[in-house]
């Protein structure tokens, strides 16, 4: 795993604020002094794009977070701003992660949720947006409406590293490499090395391609070690969603890993989340089920 931290490349939308732009909201939220301006005529909502990470965001509950910072403005107004943090996929609601409300003060707060990465329709996260929507507190008479704005936002982003090559190639007569250590895929050509020359060892701790080839006559590689560890598969989560749209746009039953309740003779789409580690065998999925109260699982052929 890797993690890096990802701000915002476009502003595809915004509502109530002042002629906005992308440098009020591409900043880091702990350090920004930069805000939308708000128009003092409503709620705010904000719409961001990102870029893509450097590898596809991994799996698991919690992994991703989302931070911005924001702050309430108009001190003379009664209302309190409350906000809800979205992701979203070609202008389109995937999840709301966090809902809250500012405290009473106008000083910079920091706003945050996270989310699992199995929520994404695109699975590198290249679709991935984010909206900040002021939910309540901006609307009313001049004496009690207030805005919210925000400033910094950022994705902190954890993902699996790409894949690595390593070539050891063209090590001269009498020449060495003590040991090539690689973690992560690999793949480690060792080639075209000349007479005498030698590579102590190559320890690759993940999934490695070791390629050997045009040794000269007594070069030699000596130890070549793939830990892989020990491989596992399991579920990781499962999610109900209806039957009424595509792989983007289909809205959910309920949330992650919750138990839904639905009609009979109902078309439904299950989800379900499998982490894959090491290099486990091949092996045929089963989908199983069972009424309430039955102690036997069926199959589903």
């Amino acid at each position: 795993m890797a993690t890096e931290t990802l701000f915002p490349d476009g502003l595809v939308s915004s509502v109530n604020y002042v002629s906005p732009a992308l440098s009020d909201f591409d900043d880091d939220p702990d350090t920004t002094t930069d805000y939308g301006d708000w128009d003092g005529n409503g709620n705010t909502d904000v719409l961001l794009d990102f870029p893509t990470p450097t590898g596809n965001p991994n799996i698991g509950a919690d992994l991703q977070t989302i931070r911005a910072a924001a702050r309430k403005v108009d001190a003379t107004g009664e209302n309190t701003p409350e906000w809800s943090l979205g992701i979203w996929e070609a202008g389109v609601l995937v999840s709301v992660i966090a809902t809250g409300s500012l405290a009473d003060n106008t000083d910079k707060q920091i706003i945050s949720g996270t989310f699992n990465a199995n929520i994404l329709g695109t699975a590198d996260g290249s679709a991935l947006q984010v909206k900040i929507l002021q939910t309540a507190g901006g609307t009313g008479g001049p004496t009690a409406r207030r805005g919210l704005e925000v400033g910094g936002v950022e994705w902190q982003v954890d993902y699996s590293a790409g894949e690595v090559n390593v070539p050891v190639t063209g090590i001269a007569a009498t020449g060495s490499v003590g040991t090539a250590t690689v973690e992560g895929k690999a793949n480690v050509p060792v080639t075209g090395l000349e007479a005498t020359s030698a590579i102590g060892s190559v320890l690759v701790s993940a999934e490695a391609n070791i390629i050997t080839g045009g040794l000269g006559a007594t070069a030699s590689v000596g130890t070549v070690t793939v830990d892989v560890g020990a491989a596992t598969w399991e579920q990781e989560g499962f999610r109900f969603r209806n039957d009424d749209g595509t792989e983007i746009t289909a809205t959910w039953v309920a949330a992650q890993d919750t138990n839904a309740t639905l009609e009979a003779e109902t078309n439904f789409r299950l989800r379900v989340t499998s982490v894959v580690t090491g290099d486990p065998d091949p092996a045929a999925a089963t989908l199983q089920y069972r009424k309430v109260g039955d102690s036997v699982w069926q199959t589903i052929q």
